[in-house]
């Protein structure tokens, strides 16, 4: 299973926000600002989106979605570990997320709760952050 990540164009952005809707995951501000979405693929196959909004070192992991027919087979798993490299690559030393119902997948992938307080300033001033993301959504950090 080789999964390849290409980085959204604007001609995407729509598909990418009825995927997010699709999942009930947080769109509003797709397309805005320095959050870059990834397409995934495997082969032709479109395999899922994962988006990343990006700061000096420091990053947000936006929304991660499979489609249907995929899941249950270890894409995301697969999805994530190469949006975090990348990330690595671009110089990213931590990478932060908020989930309502993922916390075990992504501590599986090496994310730790942290308390939202003390997460980084910039991040706390995103939008999925201040106000996309509910108050009872769970904070996670990875150090890569």
């Amino acid at each position: 299973m080789t999964i390849e990540l290409q980085k959204a164009e604007k001609s995407d952005i729509s598909t990418i926000k009825d995927i997010l809707k699709e999942n009930k995951l947080p769109f509003q501000d797709v397309g805005t600002n320095n959050i870059n979405f990834f397409l995934a693929y495997e082969d032709a196959d479109f395999i899922g989106i994962i988006g990343l909004e990006k700061f000096p070192e420091i990053a947000l992991l936006r929304s991660m979605a499979v489609m249907k027919k995929f899941r249950g087979n270890g894409y995301g798993k697969k999805i994530c570990a190469h949006l975090l490299e990348i990330a690595k690559q671009e110089g990213i030393n931590e990478v932060f997320l908020l989930t309502c119902d993922a916390k075990d997948f992504f501590a599986k992938l090496g994310f730790k709760v942290i308390e939202r307080k003390n997460v980084h300033e910039i991040i706390q001033s995103t939008t999925e952050f201040s106000s996309l993301c509910p108050v009872y959504a769970v904070c996670m950090k990875i150090n890569l």
